[in-house]
């Protein structure tokens, strides 16, 4: 018996030495974890399917005395759909399962970082085979152990209780036809990487994460709040590209998750991506994510703050407070370099929007020129995009000015008989038609009925409109200019109380940096 012992461990010795690198599955030892087959590094093993006993299991184990990566082949056999199980060393559950989910392909996996002492790998049929025609259908599988890049990623990090931890570095992970459980309805969930970010005092923090592409992978990065809850979603771009959040804000203590999965199983293994996140302080000068609701506006307070619209769904909202202990009257400028048309809204509050911004076009300027504040009043800028030719993320920056208001101008809201501006005899106004639909109403001084003369400049890109309504808003006298950019003289009598309408009969872009200059002289 002992000499039958020797041999057959003989012949293990020799199957797993051969010079070739080709073995035989060693039957039945290899259908227990336990018993697990010992193969070397970059060896490929031959091996079937078919058990008398119903669906077979076959187990291989390979040693390491160091931290090493690993990746894996497996041939496919026609009418065979195989899962691969892979443990640590000890553990009662697989670490990784891998599965694509089709018959007679084989599967692939890796790489993925093992540690010593040894990794378990078992390869199983998903339905039991136990047909004799199925001896002669053999299997190949190998498996190759290699030195891991630094700041590599460390499976199993497929759950947020798994998530590795981040610093400002960059780390290299790789995708995995793996899959990383079930959802609520019992879905198969493919293969996710997760890593964790701390932010660990009482202060706010502003993140930015870039995810680098992988030839045929289109990736998919999603950002998460401290419950594993999904709060951002970032794919905007397609195969081959990979995906960026340039800024996002958390108030601390607490801590944030990233991840990233594939689309589908169709995975390249050979390539690596690298995450790179940057976790610094928050500036003012930022947005401050999310804002998209007015309980969350971010502060507009700098002469430049910068933001990005994620996607064509996405709005940044701001709130602007005049915080000295005088009126101020504002200019504000949005611009983006990419190729968006962006719209600019104000409000007073949440439901009571004061006007609309979009007369520029795509990839042109939105912008107030008269915004007037007084002491401790404020108001949000809503920021969106109505449509991209350059594809989003779509960054963009809001320039701020102000100044003490100037005398005789334009106090906004202004658009209607009942919120007219006076106007007095002999004096001039100064105002803008922002948005190019502004209508700026203002209100004659005199008594009775009076002769005027009233002269009113041109704006370039604006055909303008002069209307000349009583005291009960009726129009009684209309003027427009000849052609864009052409002033208004008009001279006549003016009923008591009158109103003077300005607007634009034609408009051929945003007009908000083009002051006009509106003088009412008596006769």
């Amino acid at each position: 018996m002992k000499s039958f012992h020797a041999l057959v461990a003989l012949i293990f010795i020799l199957q797993n030495s051969s010079c070739r690198g080709d073995l035989r599955e060693a039957e039945p030892q290899n259908n227990q974890r336990e018993t697990a087959q010992l193969l070397p590094s970059g060896a490929t093993v031959k091996g079937t399917w078919y058990s008398p006993q119903g669906r077979d299991i076959d187990c291989y184990q390979y040693h390491t005395s160091e931290p090493r990566m690993v990746r894996g082949t497996l041939s496919g056999v026609k009418g065979v759909d195989p899962e691969i199980y892979l443990y640590a060393d000890g553990a009662a559950e697989p670490f990784k399962i891998i599965n694509d989910g089709l018959s007679s392909l084989g599967e692939n996996f890796g790489p993925l970082l093992v540690h010593p002492p040894r990794l378990l790998i078992c390869l199983q049929p998903v339905h039991q085979i136990n047909q004799p025609e199925y001896r002669s259908l053999e299997y190949e599988f190998s498996a190759t152990l290699f030195q891991p890049p630094r700041f590599v990623e460390q499976e199993p990090n497929d759950l947020p209780a798994q998530a590795n931890s981040l610093e400002n570095t960059i780390v290299l992970g790789y995708y995995s036809t793996g899959l990383s459980g079930r959802d609520e309805r019992g879905v198969e969930l493919l293969e996710r990487d997760f890593f964790v970010l701390d932010f660990p005092d009482d202060k706010r923090y502003r993140i930015k994460i870039e995810l680098t592409g992988v030839s045929g992978i289109d990736p998919i990065l999603r950002l998460h709040d401290s419950s594993g809850s999904e709060i951002r979603l970032i794919d905007e771009r397609g195969q081959n590209q990979g995906e960026i959040l340039p800024s996002y804000g958390f108030q601390g203590p607490g801590q944030a998750y990233i991840s990233i999965t594939a689309k589908d199983r169709k995975i390249n293994m050979q390539e690596y991506y690298e995450l790179k996140v940057t976790n610094s302080e928050y500036e003012n000068n930022y947005e401050f994510e999310p804002n998209d609701r007015f309980d969350k506006a971010s502060t507009l307070s700098e002469e430049k703050t910068y933001g990005e619209l994620a996607d064509a769904g996405d709005v940044d909202i701001f709130q602007l407070k005049n915080q000295a202990e005088y009126p101020r009257q504002y200019s504000i400028l949005v611009r983006s370099e990419a190729k968006v048309n962006l719209q600019l809204e104000t409000f007073f509050a949440e439901r009571q929007r004061r006007n609309i911004f979009n007369d520029a076009g795509v990839g042109a300027p939105e912008g107030i020129a008269n915004l007037q504040l007084s002491s401790e009043e404020s108001i949000y800028l809503k920021v969106s995009a109505v449509d991209s030719s350059s594809g989003f993320p779509a960054p963009y920056v809001i320039e701020m000015a102000y100044a003490p208001p100037v005398d005789f101008t334009e106090t906004e809201p202004n658009d209607s008989v009942r919120q007219a501006n006076d106007i007095l005899t002999d004096s001039t106004m100064i105002g803008y038609i922002n948005p190019n639909a502004d209508i700026d109403v203002y209100r004659t001084a005199n008594e009775t009925r009076q002769t005027f003369k009233i002269l009113l400049d041109g704006i370039p890109g604006c055909r303008l409109l002069l209307r000349i309504a009583d005291k009960t808003g009726a129009v009684y006298e209309k003027r427009e200019g000849r052609s864009d950019g052409e002033g208004i003289s008009f001279t006549g009598d003016l009923e008591p109380k009158s109103y003077l309408m300005v607007s634009c009969a034609r408009a051929n872009e945003n007009l908000f940096r083009r002051p006009y200059k509106l003088t009412l002289q008596g006769r």
